[in-house]
C-alpha cells in the first residue's frame, strides 16, 4: 500500500511540474501566451533624439503586432521635411505616432532588435521570445 501511495504522489508531482513548464511563458509574461501585459511598454522615456518605448519579443509574432497591442499606434504616410517630395503614395506605411508621440516633419519612429536598427518593416519582422525591441523618435 505504502508502495503505491509513493508512485501516486510521484505521478501527482510529475503532473504539477509538468505543467508548470508548459505554462512558463504565461508565468514569465505575466498573462495568456498571445497578449502582452500593458506594464512590458516602459513608459516614454527621455531621450537626446527623442521619445523612447521598449518591450519584449515574443515567438512569432511581429514587432508591430505587439507594438499595436500594448500601444496606441497611428500608421500612415510620413510628413515630409522642408522641400523633401511626398513619398509615393503605395510606399509602406509608417509608424507616425505611439501613444499620441507624433513624428513631425522631418522626424521618424525608429526600431531596433536587440540594438541592431532594422529596415525591415516592423508588419514583416517576426520576433523572438527573448528579443528587445526599441522604438526610437528620431530626427
Amino acid at each position: 500500500m505504502a508502495a503505491v501511495r509513493g508512485a501516486l504522489i510521484i505521478v501527482l508531482v510529475g503532473f504539477v511540474v509538468y505543467g508548470l513548464y508548459l505554462r512558463i511563458p504565461e508565468i514569465l509574461d505575466g498573462g495568456p501566451v498571445g497578449t502582452l501585459p500593458a506594464s512590458v511598454v516602459t513608459a516614454f522615456e527621455s531621450h537626446q533624439s527623442g521619445a523612447v518605448v521598449t518591450y519584449r519579443g515574443k515567438n512569432g509574432k511581429t514587432v508591430l503586432g505587439l507594438l499595436e497591442l500594448a500601444s496606441e499606434v497611428e500608421l500612415g504616410q510620413p510628413r515630409p521635411a522642408e522641400g523633401v517630395a511626398q513619398a509615393a503614395a503605395n510606399d509602406d506605411e509608417q509608424v507616425l505616432s505611439i501613444n499620441g508621440v507624433q513624428a513631425g516633419p522631418g522626424q521618424y519612429w525608429e526600431y531596433a532588435v536587440d540594438g541592431f536598427v532594422q529596415h525591415v518593416h516592423p508588419g514583416k519582422f517576426v520576433t523572438a521570445g527573448n528579443s528587445r525591441i526599441t522604438w526610437t523618435l528620431r530626427r
